[in-house]
């Protein structure tokens, strides 16, 4: 029982303003298939649509099997609406999830026919919103400095996608298609394939890259499960698994089922995937009377998983960049003796927290610094502005 009980409670390392930025991408995604589906609703789930002789599901309680009239199904299809919004923006998340798979579960037990390959990922990520603690950044609820993801809630999804992966992997080999390797070059002459030129390339290649690529692609997804669960090998399948879906996305017309399942891949980055730079002196000087320089600190802290920053009032910086001669510089960052301004300070700082922040960092300094220090400065100019400002007393 202890082992068991420990288990429950060891918690999953996770960034947590990435889990707000994945919720809010969840939720939107979830508001938008809702929206495209609700002129349907009635065709697809009541007695008046196309699909009235059925039987509902044995191990389920179906409310459409009680009443499954025009206004009962569109009723529950605001309540989808509602639902997804707010987890979108993190209200009564826990709760909303819940209401929401109910609603999809009656609706699938109503209609069997209308699953989709994304579905039993979404609805998985539904059960697994409901047993994550609230209390993340960027939400409604109260947060909590401890915040973390429960590790059995990580592993559920780690195994759910290595099975799935896996299971898809073998039917696939017992098709005579991908046991000769031909059968991504039929996949890129179907109808649902875009007209583009990567498309157009992806046919005229010679016979064998296309049968490299069949084998590959059915050999990732066959090996998934051992590999997902081996954490010497995770972070290499999850990259080629989610390349893989990301290379569907361009190529193939399957937007809804692609993007639901691209969204349980990115509930599975592992920040420790993507580590920050190395450095043995960091130091974060900002302005503790600008509210959003606050919020920017609490943001480090919380990200900063090796606590390798320290921070100091922007007033007591010597340096060049003064408030008093530059209002525009809010923080300053120190790297081992080398000192960052404006932009520069921080797209270096995101990129010494690792994780997610480190790919924002890299896709910064692509664009002309001018830039980047042009929005910096409309930014700084207005901060008390726009986000206000605490009085003398503030210390932290």
């Amino acid at each position: 029982m202890s082992a068991i009980k420990n288990s429950l409670n060891k918690v999953k390392i996770y960034s947590p303003y990435y889990f707000a930025w994945w919720r809010i991408l969840f939720g939107f995604y979830l508001l938008y298939y809702s929206l495209a589906t609700l002129p349907y609703l009635n065709l697809l789930y009541s007695k008046d649509g196309l699909y009235s002789d059925y039987q509902t599901l044995p191990f389920f309680p179906n409310l459409l099997a009680f009443n499954d009239s025009t206004v009962t199904v569109f009723t529950l299809g605001l309540v989808t609406l509602v639902a997804s919004a707010f987890i979108m923006i993190g209200w009564q998340r826990r709760a909303s999830a819940l209401a929401l798979w109910l609603v999809l579960a009656c609706f699938f037990g109503r209609n069997i026919y209308t699953e989709d390959p994304s579905l039993p990922f979404v609805t998985l990520l539904l059960v697994l919103l409901t047993l994550i603690p609230e209390g993340e950044p960027l939400s409604f609820a109260r947060r909590k400095v401890d915040w973390a993801i429960p590790y059995f809630v990580y592993f559920t999804a780690l195994f759910a996608l290595g099975v799935g992966y896996t299971i898809s992997g073998y039917d696939k080999f017992l098709a005579i298609g991908w046991q000769m390797g031909d059968a991504m070059s039929h996949l890129y002459t179907l109808s649902i394939a875009h007209d583009n030129l990567l498309t157009e390339w992806l046919r005229q290649q010679p016979l064998w890259l296309t049968q490299l690529q069949t084998w590959l692609a059915g050999g990732a997804m066959l090996i998934a499960l051992p590999t997902l669960l081996w954490q010497r090998t995770r972070r290499y399948i999850w990259f080629v698994l989610t390349a893989m879906f990301v290379f569907v996305f361009f190529t193939l017309d399957l937007n809804q089922v692609s993007f639901g399942i691209l969204l349980f891949h990115l509930f599975l980055l592992d920040q420790a995937w993507l580590p920050g730079k190395q450095s043995s002196h960091v130091t974060l000087w900002y302005d503790h009377r600008c509210n959003l320089c606050r919020r920017y600190k609490s943001f480090i802290e919380q990200e900063d998983i090796k606590s390798i920053t320290k921070f100091k009032h922007i007033e007591d910086y010597n340096g060049e960049a003064k408030p008093a001669t530059e209002p525009a510089t809010t923080i300053v960052l120190e790297v081992d003796g080398q000192t960052y301004t404006h932009s520069d300070a921080v797209l270096e700082n995101w990129a010494l927290i690792g994780g997610v922040w480190r790919l924002l960092s890299v896709c910064g300094y692509l664009m002309p610094k001018s830039w980047r220090d042009a929005v910096y400065d409309i930014v700084g100019r207005n901060r008390y502005r726009w986000f206000g400002a605490c009085d003398d007393t503030c210390s932290v």
